[in-house]
């Protein structure tokens, strides 16, 4: 049987110095081979894909936590929050002295000390790993203006900041969906993210499945944060990688090694997708 299978990106194709494992890799050119059809679903921009991750084939892309889709190559949704909300959004984290990063189709939009996230030494309280990749990768598609439209923004605190995602959440909570965000830099406060009101990988996922005709219950999904537990429960075959965290193994059918233990070959060994 051909699967429809969706893939997270951080934490789950690659790991935190911004690698995938060669175990992942060939897993991936083998499911390819037997003609399971690979979508890469993940928190990112399409900016803020490798071009090392398009050459491994995925068919398609959604991004965004759901609010954009690709299917070789062509569009199929595009979810833009309306101008007004940009605005009062930025307005209120400018008032916060929160950092961010709006992003839309081809373009990301930082503000502030954002991407000082990033390029922080993990030994000062960064990112773990190394991010070094990921800001030449972007580069291109930096704008630091503030957007008319966008998908949806990601925004941190510094520490000594009054306000943080509680906040958020009592104010804008209503309106909009907010999560923590996929990584923890301890330098910074509450990272998070936020998109429409509903939104999520889980809708992005659903589209995808109800266009290419496939039952979400044959439906197949590996992720490891807060911004996959709708995806995981929503197909009938969700898997959490080893390294999971935000409690997503409660809501996964059974969980897999980490990441940099061969996890996403073991968990497509034992569903069946390769041998």
């Amino acid at each position: 049987m051909k699967r429809l299978v969706f893939l997270d990106v951080d934490g789950t194709l690659i790991n935190g110095d911004q690698e995938i494992p060669d175990s992942a890799r060939a897993a991936i050119a083998e499911a390819r081979a037997e003609g399971h059809t690979l979508i890469i679903c993940t928190g990112r921009a399409k900016p803020e894909i490798y071009p090392f991750l398009w050459d491994l084939g995925f068919q398609g892309f959604i991004g965004c936590n759901g609010a954009y889709g690709e299917l070789d190559g062509e569009r199929v949704f595009a979810d833009l929050l309306p101008a007004a909300d940009v605005r009062e959004l930025s307005d209120w984290l400018e008032s916060a002295g929160a950092a961010w990063m709006w992003q839309g189709p081809d373009t990301l939009y930082p503000h502030g000390f954002f991407l000082d996230v990033f390029s922080t030494p993990e030994e000062e309280g960064g990112t773990p790993g190394d991010w070094s990749h990921f800001l030449n990768q972007i580069k291109p598609a930096l704008d630091w203006s503030q957007p008319e439209r966008a998908f949806k923004v990601t925004f941190v605190f510094p520490h000594d900041s009054q306000v943080g995602r509680e906040e958020a959440l009592e104010d804008f909570g209503d309106r909009f969906c907010i999560l923590p965000g996929s990584l923890a830099p301890a330098a910074f406060r509450d990272m998070s993210e936020l998109t429409a009101l509903g939104m999520s990988k889980a809708v992005g996922v659903k589209k995808f499945a109800e266009h290419l005709g496939v039952p979400l219950s044959d439906v197949i999904a590996f992720g490891d944060s807060a911004n996959d537990r709708e995806m995981l429960e929503a197909v009938g075959h969700g898997i959490a990688m080893g390294n999971s965290r935000d409690g997503i193994e409660e809501v996964a059918a059974w969980t897999t090694k980490s990441i940099n233990d061969d996890g996403l070959a073991y968990g497509f060994r034992k569903l069946g997708l390769i041998k």
